[in-house]
């Protein structure tokens, strides 16, 4: 068996225990900056509000080719960066009124949109991403993970803090682990993937917890009940 390296092959500092196992030969400053995403047309990195694999200055060029205009509405798209720049303003082809709507009964049906940055829990991804939360009538959805949960689904909804999370259940997070928060309050949803695994996959929701927990939580118990008058 090969010995593993204890310097960094990057910049040299000392590998920790855990930088040896989980960093691929790199320490968690170093691991942390190579795992950054970066756009997939220009190769920028993508800041904290960049959603996606695509900066806003691509987004927009792209929807110039587009002629700038909602395929959906006719609603004309931004033409130019916004400081406080959110995904759902900047899509190809379509506006942020028509990116999520789903026809119920014939009916448009738009969900709430939260912002939230995945920080692991889930098996399928293991680093963090932003991502939006929708929460439709019958079930909420995370595009960016590929998740779509029936709320009858949900086993339990929870906030826990990064104590909470990391005891005891550090092979969940990994690295990721030591650059969560101390002071935050994170939303922890369980429910069994598509295999009956179990998953507890954990949202930092930037202090929009108190918004989106009670909503979870009631449309559980009420899919629940439902469930059980049948």
């Amino acid at each position: 068996m090969a010995k593993q390296a204890s310097y960094c092959k990057e910049c040299g500092k000392d590998l920790s225990f855990i930088s040896k196992r989980l960093h691929k030969g790199l320490c968690t400053d170093c691991f942390i900056e190579k795992t950054k995403p970066h756009c997939k047309e220009c190769g920028k990195e993508l800041d904290a509000k960049t959603y996606g694999d695509v900066c806003p200055k691509c987004i927009l060029e792209e929807n110039k080719r587009h002629k700038g205009y909602c395929k959906e509405c006719g609603k004309k798209l931004p033409a130019k960066p916004d400081l406080n720049w959110d995904r759902t303003e900047y899509l190809v082809d379509v506006c942020s009124d028509c990116e999520f709507v789903k026809y119920v009964d014939g009916e448009p049906v738009n969900p709430d949109k939260f912002t939230a940055r995945y920080v692991g829990g889930y098996g399928e991804y293991p680093e963090p991403l932003l991502v939006l939360m929708l929460t439709y009538p019958d079930h909420l959805e995370v595009p960016e993970l590929g998740l779509t949960i029936p709320y009858d689904q949900l086993q339990n909804v929870q906030s826990m803090t990064k104590e909470d999370l990391t005891l005891g259940n550090m092979i969940l997070f990994g690295l990721f682990a030591f650059a969560m928060k101390k002071r935050t309050d994170y939303l922890v949803i369980t429910f069994n993937d598509v295999v009956g695994i179990e998953q507890n996959a954990a949202f930092d929701l930037f202090g929009k917890i108190s918004e989106i927990q009670p909503l979870l939580y009631q449309q559980m118990v009420n899919a629940r009940k439902g469930w059980r008058e049948l």
